[in-house]
């Protein structure tokens, strides 16, 4: 139930960060090359990576 919640945490998490950093890139590419840039779908990227680091944190700690 532990590992349930903090995956679930850890997707809302970083799909919040992917969000923000999305946006700071997008205003950066903005300002600097005159375009819209991007990275497409990186909120969702980062919840998957997040939810896949914290399932091989909790692993790791299990195995020891």
């Amino acid at each position: 139930m532990r590992t349930l919640s903090l995956l679930l945490l850890s997707m809302i998490g970083g799909f919040v960060l992917g969000i923000l950093l999305s946006e700071v890139i997008a205003i950066l590419g903005y300002l600097v090359l005159g375009k819209a840039v991007g990275i497409k779908f990186l909120p969702v990227i980062l919840a998957l990576v997040a939810a896949g680091s914290v399932l091989l944190l909790r692993w790791g700690r299990t195995t020891r």
